[in-house]
């Protein structure tokens, strides 16, 4: 097995549903690089515990094991919510390896855990919407505060409201209702 040394390495463990129903953990760990290279080469193995067989008209992985045709993400690590399905997995393999080698993919990762699955299409509508939203990194409420001060252009020492501000209440209320942080870093909320 091959050991997955990328942090952000978006991965799923599948395993057969007849097995886990008879009491038999059976499945593997596969990245979504495997996926994506599954997909292209039309031959949906799971990892290598299933086998494609043709029946009639149907097509379809099975167990190599019990031969049963029903399998299911078990685990996860690194996926966005709305793909941590393995129909979805399997569908946004490419996209998901291409955005996991992207710098700020755990930041992607916060963003998705955090919003409305049904809110976005596709893995790069969710990416979109994150660089959107993405307020940035601040070491405390305060120095958020005054970025979006300065965006409105009230900081500015000319304003007449300049003094008067109290930017950590103002961080306050913004989080209490257009932005929300994880940790040190910023979000709108729509």
């Amino acid at each position: 097995m091959e050991t997955i040394r990328n942090t952000y390495t978006p991965t799923m463990w599948i395993g057969c549903l007849s097995c886990y129903n008879s009491g038999t953990l059976r499945g593997a760990w596969i990245t979504a690089e495997q996926a994506a290279a599954e997909i292209d080469a039309d031959q949906i193995t799971y990892g290598g515990i299933a086998k494609v067989e043709t029946h009639g008209t149907y097509t379809a992985p099975r167990c190599q094991k019990c031969g049963g045709d029903e399998f299911e993400a078990l685990d996860h690590e690194n996926v966005p919510a709305a793909y941590k399905y393995v129909a979805k997995f399997y569908e946004a393999a490419t996209d998901l390896v291409e955005l996991s080698e992207a710098d700020g993919y755990a930041l992607l990762l916060t963003y998705a855990d955090n919003v409305d699955p049904g809110g976005y299409q596709s893995i790069t509508d969710l990416a979109e919407q994150h660089t959107e939203n993405y307020a940035g990194e601040f070491d405390t409420p305060r120095e958020f505060g005054e970025e979006m001060a300065d965006i409105y252009e009230v900081r500015d020492d000319t304003h007449p409201l300049a003094a008067y501000i109290d930017y950590e209440a103002y961080a306050r209320d913004l989080l209490t209702g257009d932005y929300w942080n994880e940790g040190r870093h910023y979000w709108r909320s729509n």
